[in-house]
């Protein structure tokens, strides 16, 4: 589902208070000398769809990255870690 938007043209008229009117019940395009900026109400309850879509999107990539680190070495990658930085820090030394 979009999120709906209306475009308001600032011009020389244009007052915050109709801004903010318009940004009551659904986003605002605001347009100013070609410059666009977006304005929604932060209590605005947008997230279900959302966090929805972005959850799936999260899932896949976990799916689709499990297991990539099985087959590292994970001694050598320390070392070579301590090798790169310079020293021979011990892990409770590190920053």
């Amino acid at each position: 589902m979009a999120i709906e938007t209306n475009t308001i043209k600032v011009t020389e008229d244009t007052t915050l208070d109709d801004v903010l009117d318009a940004a009551d019940d659904h986003s605002v395009r605001i347009e100013r000398d070609g410059v666009e900026y977006l304005l929604y109400r932060e209590s605005l309850d947008m997230s279900d769809e959302w966090d929805e879509e972005r959850a799936e999107r999260v899932r896949k990539v976990l799916r689709e990255t499990a297991g990539i680190w099985r087959d590292v070495d994970l001694n050598g990658l320390i070392d070579d870690i301590k090798r790169r930085r310079g020293g021979d820090l011990e892990s409770s030394e590190w920053p």
